[in-house]
């Protein structure tokens, strides 16, 4: 039996009056036996005689489809009946007889059955009947029937074509299986939680989502998503591995300045799937090409750090670092430059962007920086009073906003890099503020 029905109750109500059935108090029901049974007989043909069949028993709710998992009230009515029909429910020819309650009044010729269902998936296209008969009298039997249109969420899950293992490169193919009423209107690919969207690498064909040369990038898991009118729902996800070389993750840092007898430890690290990879380090130069020795490096995962010491100049040059899996040696090296270190160059390009009657707005570009890190300074003198107005210094980059500064006034700004090495050459730039009162005072600022 299916967990489709939770209530089932009755309530008979007839128009037949049983008082001229009843014995009245005067009546003696004390002779012998053969008056008691000739008085039974007569009463049962009284009774036949009142009794008639049903003229029309239908379930009275609006016909509509249910959604599985949703209580809902069913009614059947059955009318005519004398005594009052008795209502039954089956489903598919099984009789169903979960709670059900009966009350009997006289004024109404009228059976009203009231079904409490919550309808399951496996009910779609069952057959629901409400019968309605008078017991006394035989062939009395009328019914309505409903085939039960169950409707439910979309069932969904996601099938591989193609193996869930891949090499880069290879096509992956996988579709989307829908069970669904009814039917979905929107069906969508998520990878990873996150809809997929436009296609970025992959084709979606119907229900199938294609992925022409698989990366990296397609790595996760991929869940559908439908909705018909019952609602949205989400398949298990299935998982995709996508097996590639190491490729290099970003890179801090490019430069390296190391003074001579100084040493720098320069680290690389790779992306890659299997990630367990051995490492290989190359310094090259115009004289030379020198695979570095493994005691000269360290690795750790997928991470490997090089200590550089330059004693001579043929110790200088581009440094890389390559890495290997089981799926083949990386395809470009990560590369690194081991420059001597020095003074950093000047800032280049340098030019007054904004004028006020009190601030000068000054951009510049940044210059090499010998390897080492380094900041920027600006220093501002008046050429009319021959003061040294401001010194101020930015970490980033070589932008400066420098106010206070008297109106229609001329002035020097020298502006220079530092690093642990030394300062560079300084850049001289002669500029002036507009006419106007100042407005705003002790104020110097700086880009960071």
């Amino acid at each position: 039996m299916s967990n489709f029905f939770h209530k089932l109750t009755t309530i008979i109500q007839s128009e037949a009056s049983l008082h001229s059935l009843q014995p009245k108090p005067s009546q003696s029901f004390s002779h012998s036996n053969n008056n008691k049974s000739t008085s039974l007989q007569d009463r049962e043909r009284r009774d036949k005689s009142y009794a008639m069949r049903p003229t029309d028993v239908r379930i009275t709710s609006p016909y509509q489809p249910l959604s599985a998992g949703k209580d809902i009230d069913i009614v059947c009515v059955a009318r005519g009946a004398r005594p009052p029909a008795q209502i039954s429910w089956w489903l598919d020819g099984e009789k169903l007889t979960t709670k059900i309650t009966e009350s009997t009044a006289e004024e109404d010729n009228l059976t009203i059955s009231s079904l409490n269902i919550r309808p399951t998936i496996q009910d779609n296209l069952r057959n629901l009947s409400c019968r309605g008969d008078n017991p006394q009298l035989t062939e009395s039997v009328l019914e309505d029937t409903w085939l039960i249109s169950v409707h439910y969420l979309p069932r969904l899950s996601v099938k591989m074509n193609t193996l869930d293992t891949v090499k880069e490169g290879s096509e992956v193919s996988m579709t989307c299986e829908v069970h669904s009423l009814p039917p979905v209107t929107e069906l969508e690919w998520l990878l990873d939680g996150r809809s997929l969207g436009p296609p970025v690498g992959a084709n979606f064909l119907n229900r199938t989502l294609i992925i022409p040369s698989a990366g990296p990038q397609h790595r996760g898991e991929y869940q559908c998503a439908g909705t018909n009118s019952e609602g949205r729902s989400v398949s298990d996800p299935v998982l995709l591995q996508v097996l590639y070389v190491p490729r290099c993750e970003s890179v801090r840092s490019s430069v390296y300045g190391v003074g001579r007898t100084e040493s720098v430890s320069v680290t690389c690290e790779v992306d890659a799937y299997p990630n367990v990879v051995n490492f290989s380090w190359v310094l090259s130069n115009s004289d030379k090409h020198s695979p570095l020795p493994s005691t000269q490096f360290s690795s750790n995962g997928t991470k490997s750090v090089a200590t550089v010491s330059p004693r001579v100049p043929q110790d200088y040059g581009i440094l890389q670092c390559r890495a290997s899996n089981v799926i083949g040696q990386q395809k470009d090296p990560c590369s690194f430059r081991i420059i001597p270190a020095g003074v950093p160059e000047e800032p280049k390009n340098c030019q007054v962007t904004n004028r006020t009657s009190d601030c000068i707005y000054l951009g510049c570009e940044s210059g090499e920086d010998g390897g080492l890190q380094q900041i920027f300074q600006i220093e501002v003198m008046s050429t009319d009073s021959d003061k040294f107005l401001a010194n101020l210094t930015a970490r980033n980059s070589p932008n400066f906003i420098v106010c206070s500064l008297p109106p229609k006034e001329s002035f020097i700004l020298v502006v220079y890099a530092i690093n642990s090495k030394g300062r560079s050459k300084q850049v001289t730039i002669h500029t002036s503020t507009l006419p106007g009162q100042s407005k705003e005072k002790g104020k110097k600022k700086v880009i960071l």
